[in-house]
């Protein structure tokens, strides 16, 4: 009986557990703030040099999240990224640019365009 219990708490444990331990092996946590002038956009990757002359590639999410916003971002553009460094490629949560801000990701970093309630333009909430 102890032993069909550890089980269970162990396969419970594992799959609240998974998705937070690898996102933690990548980045780290630690936020960003960057603002710079865009070299360079073919989505899902934005190319933008930074105020110190750094240049940082950002993944911005799938096509078809920015094609229905009908938004593009124009060599030249200024914007405003807050998000995280993982690697070499920077993963926003919010971009600013000419006025407007994208959220993209949530303030734990997972994409937004993968919630089912963000697919049928909903805003965000929570199912719990």
């Amino acid at each position: 009986m102890m032993r069909k219990k550890l089980v269970i708490f162990f396969i419970f444990w594992m799959f609240l557990s998974v998705p937070g331990l690898s996102w933690e092996g990548c980045c780290g946590r630690k936020r960003l703030s960057v603002e710079g002038k865009v070299l360079e956009w073919r989505p899902p990757l934005l190319v933008v040099e930074t105020r110190r002359g750094e240049t940082l590639y950002v993944r911005l999410g799938p096509y078809r999240f920015w094609g229905k916003r009908k938004l593009a971002l124009r060599p030249g553009e200024r914007v405003f990224l807050q998000g995280w460094l993982c690697g070499e490629i920077f993963l926003p949560e919010v971009i600013r640019f000419r006025g407007k801000e994208l959220r993209l990701r949530d303030e734990r970093g997972r994409p937004l365009w993968n919630r089912p309630w963000m697919k049928r333009g909903y805003k965000f909430r929570r199912w719990w």
